[in-house]
């Protein structure tokens, strides 16, 4: 890209698969936001679509609005292909996206999305917010005694992954494998096309598919507890909401929304409040403290950076013209640091006041689960800081996840004591 005299050279590729990036996109993001602000990308073959990349929040905001940029309109989306039209090794795969909410859209979609909304009512219910509680306490029980851990391994999985366990009746399928299952089926979602990652989330989705289906004839046997699968079996039956059928990828899409997006919000608050000590001791401070520090966090690092839609019709936005079949991602991560909405944007405040965050999208796909994920994230950094008020770690030592549509840690180590520098070389005698 040739840059005119006056303007600055831009610091990097607006691609999450650059491991820099990945690392830091804001600088990029800045840029983009700034210079090209819809941003077309290359086809990637002869013939193929253009795809435009929008960075600023007012973009963001009505282009997820918008009703004629739809999910169902990729026909090459393995979820809008017919059953037949599948290879055999993705049809798991397929069968349970074409089943989801997330890709569907109105008014098809509000047939799916209605059940998923009651199911996650009755889990902000009384009864349930003790169960975030004893989860917080006992995998905060179960952390190393010795003074290095993985905070996002030995934590922030840990957490909703133990919900899952104790919502869905799973507690025979131990968390490490049904983090595993769906983390694969986590990295199929949030990355372009791949064949072999498709047929690796195809047998993990086989895999669940087997122990949900184990775990709801239990529930109707009596002999174990699973609040959220049976709600969603209370809403089946003549004049249910949903059919049988559906009660298994529903519960499947329950479950990985803890993967994708729970333990992301949990992971880079964690590194945000140990990146801003002083933040952290505020909300430490106030009783209420991480509950009203969660949507500044999500504006901050949000986990979810990009959703994409394509054009039912031509359309026109920002005085460019957008073909019928075209797609536009949405950037989520630099909408939440426009500056046109948000003052000193890269200055991370826990006071600040919020017209809200791009973090849960808008319109009809906005995350059903954003009050459910507010009160586990809530909870869970209440815990861990109360426990640790002080943590040392290195940047140099951070992972994050390889993937596009997340941005999330895969790993934090910290030490409850300071790192030593090693002791200086004797002075030759």
């Amino acid at each position: 890209m040739q840059n005119p005299p006056d303007q600055p050279p831009c610091p990097g590729p607006l691609d999450l698969t650059d491991e820099t990036v990945r690392r830091d996109p804001y600088p990029v993001y800045r840029w983009y936001r700034e210079f090209d602000p819809l941003h077309c990308l290359p086809p990637t073959a002869q013939g193929s679509p253009r795809r435009f990349l929008a960075t600023r929040w007012d973009d963001v905001r009505a282009g997820l609005k918008d009703t004629r940029l739809r999910r169902e309109v990729h026909r090459n989306a393995l979820w809008n292909q017919a059953p037949e039209e599948v290879a055999p090794e993705f049809a798991s795969y397929a069968e349970v996206l074409r089943a989801w909410p997330l890709f569907q859209d109105p008014p098809r979609h509000a047939k799916v999305r209605r059940p998923v909304n009651r199911v996650l009512d009755a889990a902000m219910s009384a009864t349930a917010r003790p169960m975030i509680a004893q989860v917080v306490a006992d995998v905060l029980e179960g952390l190393p005694s010795q003074t290095e851990f993985d905070a996002v391994g030995d934590f922030a999985r840990l957490v909703p992954l133990e919900l899952d366990r104790r919502l869905f009746g799973l507690d025979q399928l131990d968390p490490g494998t049904l983090g595993q299952k769906l983390q694969t089926i986590g990295i199929a979602l949030g990355n372009v096309f791949d064949h072999a990652r498709i047929v690796s989330a195809s047998q993990a989705i086989d895999f669940l598919r087997d122990h949900v289906e184990a775990s709801i004839q239990r529930s109707r046997s009596g002999t174990t507890g699973a609040p959220m699968l049976a709600r969603l079996l209370e809403l089946t039956g003549p004049g249910g909401l949903i059919d049988e059928h559906q009660v298994v990828p529903l519960a499947l899409l329950l479950l990985q929304a803890a993967q994708d997006s729970v333990i992301g919000t949990l992971a880079n608050g964690l590194i945000t409040l140990l990146r801003f000590p002083a933040q952290r001791d505020l909300c430490l401070a106030r009783p209420d403290g991480f509950t009203k520090a969660v949507d500044e966090i999500l504006r901050f690092e949000s986990p979810v950076q990009q959703v994409t839609r394509h054009a039912a019709e031509d359309l026109e936005m920002r005085g460019v013209n957008i073909s019928a079949g075209e797609g536009v991602s949405f950037l989520l991560g630099a909408a939440n640091r426009d500056p046109q909405i948000f003052d000193d944007p890269d200055r991370f405040d826990i006071d600040r006041l919020l017209p809200g965050t791009a973090a849960f999208g808008f319109g009809a796909h906005a995350c059903p689960g954003m009050d459910l994920g507010r009160s586990i994230a809530a909870q869970a950094w209440q815990g861990f800081f109360t426990r640790f008020p002080t943590l040392h770690y290195h940047e140099a030592d951070l992972a994050w996840r390889p993937t596009v549509t997340f941005r999330t840690l895969a790993r934090l180590p910290v030490r409850t004591s300071a790192y030593q520098a090693p002791p200086p070389e004797a002075a030759p005698g």
